[in-house]
């Protein structure tokens, strides 16, 4: 593989970049986002300064 590939996120090229299939497009993530992006799938906040809230909590009230 001689051409260069950026990431979906933040565009930048590495030599090193994870493929992942999603809605049947196959698109390539920096180790950088690839780890951001697992948080996000496990439920964490990527932005620090975002806060999480518990829905069902609120939803209870």
């Amino acid at each position: 593989m001689t051409e260069k590939v950026a990431c979906f996120r933040c565009k930048s090229v590495n030599m090193f970049m994870t493929g992942v299939k999603l809605n049947d497009t196959l698109i390539y993530l920096c180790p950088t986002c690839y780890f951001d992006f697992t948080l996000y799938l496990s439920g964490c906040a990527v932005n620090p300064k975002v806060m999480c809230s518990d829905n069902r909590k609120e939803a209870k009230e």
